[in-house]
């Protein structure tokens, strides 16, 4: 799925053109309206937490969620063989180095920011780590956990989400993998010490987090990333809302998802609101210097804000 290019219209259509086009894009786009979802209710049944996070993972495959997210992970993993590759003909000691790659252990909990209702993650040797916040049913740690089977990719990846029914559910998917593991978190204090994931992702989380919580949490990402970071979500238009309307109706969605879908959208932000996210911290948005941030769009108003601190690799 290419990605859909961020400027506004294609400058080979007429003036006539490009002014009706810029008036419907302005007229879609709604006031953001933060509507409460029932999936954070806690309260809720747990027959219907199933069902929601089954739809969510039926939304994240066919609606290109999950493709915005292995798409750039397989970016990561090409740049890390190619770097490996480079590393070995310029050093001896290079590809051991990558192999313990940066330090080589998944986390441990950073110290006086205990996990919430868990024990201290035990290390473990692995060339990759990945942090996946707000995680979900766990569907994308076991779709990257794939990739990364299929490219060769050693790979250790934790999945944190505060919500004990979501996690609950992630268990039952999860099972017994080997490289993916579960985390009770706070997105807004990560429990880990700075710099203690190659990756961090966070995907379908930010429409439920006001601008400045959202700020909170990149700056976690920031923090506790050693080479970059990603958050995948849905952009807020009117379009998209009548859109998901239909689809959760004719599909026979949960009563959860049949309310949460539609308020997502809602609650969900602009191109030009997600852009104004990192450069609150300072970073910039569209170009390739080492303080960059690409915003990327694909079908289905997905929306992605990609920080690589290896510039080049995207």
């Amino acid at each position: 799925m290419a990605d859909v290019p961020p400027h506004p219209v294609s400058p080979a259509a007429g003036p006539l053109l490009q002014s009706l086009i810029a008036r419907i894009k302005l007229y879609d786009v709604p006031p953001r309206f933060d509507q409460p979802e029932l999936i954070d209710d806690e309260t809720q049944p747990y027959a219907d937490f199933r069902a929601s996070m089954t739809d969510v993972q039926r939304a994240n495959r066919f609606l290109g969620g999950t493709r915005v997210v292995t798409r750039q992970m397989q970016r990561w993993f090409e740049s890390g063989r190619h770097q490996k590759k480079t590393r070995k003909k310029t050093n001896t000691n290079a590809a051991q180095g990558y192999r313990g790659h940066n330090r080589s252990v998944l986390p441990t909990v950073k110290p006086g920011v205990p996990s919430v209702g868990s024990a201290a993650v035990r290390p473990l040797r692995c060339p990759l780590t990945i942090l996946d916040i707000a995680t979900g049913s766990g569907d994308l740690p076991t779709a990257i956990s794939g990739l990364a089977q299929r490219e060769r990719v050693a790979v250790q990846i934790i999945g944190l989400d505060f919500s004990k029914p979501i996690l609950r559910f992630a268990r039952e998917e999860v099972g017994g993998s080997e490289d993916i593991r579960l985390l009770r978190g706070d997105a807004f204090r990560l429990p880990f010490a700075d710099g203690s994931f190659d990756y961090v992702l966070c995907s379908l989380a930010f429409h439920h987090f006001d601008f400045e919580e959202c700020i909170t949490v990149l700056r976690e990402m920031e923090r506790v990333s050693r080479r970059g970071w990603l958050v995948n979500d849905v952009r807020r238009a009117w379009s998209a809302w009548w859109l998901i309307r239909i689809i959760t109706r004719l599909i026979g969605a949960n009563r959860l998802t049949r309310h949460d879908a539609p308020a997502s959208v809602r609650r969900a932000y602009s191109l030009a609101e997600f852009a104004a996210m990192p450069a609150a911290l300072g970073l910039s948005v569209g170009d390739r210097t080492n303080r960059a941030v690409l915003l990327r769009r694909s079908l289905f108003y997905r929306m992605a804000l990609i920080r690589d601190k290896n510039p080049g690799n995207n």
